[in-house]
Formats: structure tokens, sequence, C-alpha cells
């Protein structure tokens, strides 16, 4: 997992399983904060001979952030919700720390 930015503080995970949220939503958020989603690249760095381009759009490699927020297939999910809005998020930032941002 890369680095976690200084700006998160030590006691984030207690104020993430605070959250009033649905379970599975939650434990979908905290193994993308710990990288630890079956997406194409961590399947690659955990050595299994995979296309980690994204399976979606097949334009990008497949990380928790493209795949979660940045593909674009998701994007137009996101947008039709009733959240109504477009994901801000650069691929190399931690999903941790856009997660963190959000909170």
């Amino acid at each position: 997992m890369p680095p976690i930015s200084s700006e998160i503080p030590r006691d984030m995970w207690k104020m993430f399983w605070k959250i009033k949220s649905i379970p599975k939503c939650l434990n979908l958020s905290w193994r993308a904060c710990k990288s630890v989603l079956p997406v194409m690249k961590n399947l690659s760095s955990r050595g299994l001979e995979v296309d980690i381009r994204c399976p979606c759009c097949g334009e990008r490699e497949e990380s928790s952030v493209h795949a979660l927020l940045l593909c674009e297939e998701v994007n137009q999910i996101w947008f039709a919700s009733h959240l109504g809005g477009r994901v801000l998020i650069n691929d190399d930032v931690p999903f941790v720390v856009w997660f963190y941002d959000c909170m």
C-alpha cells in the first residue's frame, strides 16, 4: 500500500467505524482503503498473470481508485446517483486519502 498522507490522523479508523452506513458499504470502503480489493493491479502484484487494464473501459490500469471512482463506466453511475456529481481525484492519490477527505 502506498504511504498514507501525513494529513490522516492516527484515529481515522475509530472515526471510520463510527460512520452510520450499511455494513457492506463500510466493509467495501475499508477494503479499498487497505488496498485489498481484488482489482487487477492488486491481483498482478500478488503474482497472478492478469491484464492489469480495467475490464470495463480497457483504458487504464484497474486500481481501487480507478474501479470505484475514475472509470468512465463508474463515473456515469456516480453522476446518475442522488449525489449527482463527478468525483474529483487523481490516479496517484491513494483511496484512503480521498476517503478521509470525504469524511
